[in-house]
């Protein structure tokens, strides 16, 4: 399931939170200020494979030969 977070949002997007330092009066969103809401819209790749552990060392050369292409 995707996460419905835009990877980047500008400031003047709709979709953007807003945050502004008084302090510095600079204005800013919360996606580029949080490390772990930008991570939330890189793209997690999982791949798992199941085998008999007899037939492991095979897998793993596999997925190596899949993942390279």
């Amino acid at each position: 399931m995707p996460h419905k977070i835009p990877n980047r949002v500008e400031l003047d997007d709709e979709k953007a939170i807003i945050i502004y330092d008084k302090n510095i009066e600079r204005k800013t969103t919360i996606s580029e200020e949080s490390e772990i809401i930008s991570n939330l819209a890189v793209k997690i790749d999982i791949q798992r494979i199941y085998c008999h552990p007899d037939k492991s060392d095979e897998a793993r050369v596999l997925m190596k030969s899949v993942n390279e292409e």
